[in-house]
């Protein structure tokens, strides 16, 4: 038998896949287009679901920032990390994160996307991102939908249905 023990198939097996695919990582490199958009996601709606669609279809990696909670001033403010889990029930994004509190920059940097998606009703938070030459692209709004609207009918669970 060789010298390669049972314990070295062990740690293969348990080692974490790194590659580009899995994080995100090196996307440009790679000529995949990478998109970023974010939002507050407090009370997740048909809306949502179809803002981060359509983003996704801008490219073929979508990473989504939420804001962080101190900047999440709803009077219906949702914690971050339970938005988080909300949007990964979805299976939309390929990447989600909470913004950083201060910068929005650091996370515009850190992640280099190609594609910046804002919603109908979103402002780029810096003049600086649009001396970076990332493609905008603004999205529409869908029906209705309001979050504000949602809280008053008691409803504050994600839903995947697709738009209508």
């Amino acid at each position: 038998m060789n010298n390669h023990s049972v314990n070295d198939a062990a740690s293969v097996s348990n080692a974490k896949d790194t590659s580009p695919a899995k994080t995100g990582n090196n996307i440009r490199r790679s000529k995949m287009k990478k998109v970023l958009a974010g939002g507050c996601f407090n009370r997740i709606h048909r809306g949502h679901v179809y803002f981060m669609s359509k983003a996704k279809s801008f490219g073929d990696y979508l990473v989504i920032v939420l804001a962080n909670d101190k900047n999440n001033k709803k009077p219906y403010a949702v914690p971050a990390t339970e938005r988080k889990r909300n949007l990964e029930k979805l299976n939309i994004a390929d990447k989600i994160i909470i913004g950083d509190p201060t910068n929005f920059l650091k996370v515009v940097d850190e992640e280099r996307p190609d594609i910046i998606a804002l919603g109908y009703d979103q402002k780029l938070p810096s003049k600086e991102i649009e001396k970076l030459g990332i493609e905008i692209k603004r999205i529409e709004k869908l029906g209705d939908y309001s979050s504000s609207k949602l809280k008053q009918c008691g409803n504050s669970g994600p839903s995947n249905k697709p738009p209508e």
